[in-house]
Formats: C-alpha cells, sequence, structure tokens
C-alpha cells in the first residue's frame, strides 16, 4: 500500500545505509540518467501506466461519444 497512501513519519534508515544513499545520490547528479537506475527502482510503472491510460482514453473516445449523442 506504500504507492496508495504517503508514510507521515520519516523513513528509518541505518547509517549505512544512510550513508551508501548519500554517496550514490552525490554520484548520480553529475551522471546523468542512468537506464539501470530506471529499472532498479521500478520507474517503468510510471510509463507503463501512463501508455495505458492513453490507450484507454483512444479505446472509450469513439464509446463516450456514441453515448454522449444518444443524449443530445
Amino acid at each position: 500500500m506504500p504507492r496508495l497512501l504517503p508514510r507521515l513519519t520519516p523513513a528509518k534508515v541505518q547509517d549505512d545505509q544512510a550513508v551508501a544513499s548519500a554517496a550514490l545520490a552525490g554520484d548520480m547528479a553529475s551522471d546523468g540518467f542512468s537506464f539501470a537506475l530506471y529499472l532498479k527502482h521500478g520507474e517503468y510503472n510510471a510509463a507503463l501506466g501512463a501508455a495505458l491510460l492513453y490507450l484507454s482514453l483512444l479505446y472509450l473516445r469513439p464509446v463516450l461519444e456514441t453515448l454522449l449523442h444518444r443524449v443530445q
């Protein structure tokens, strides 16, 4: 459920993870885009969701037009 509900308290991380995370953030700021990190962090979920949304809108457009023209 973490994708649907935001965390209200700060995340608890161990010191080793915090240092590694800070080092990674510093390294990535100068390197630019990394496809490996894109896949590792699951960012493809957003692209897949957007693609499915647009496809559903394309599919539903004729259906909605016919429904709206019947009402008028």
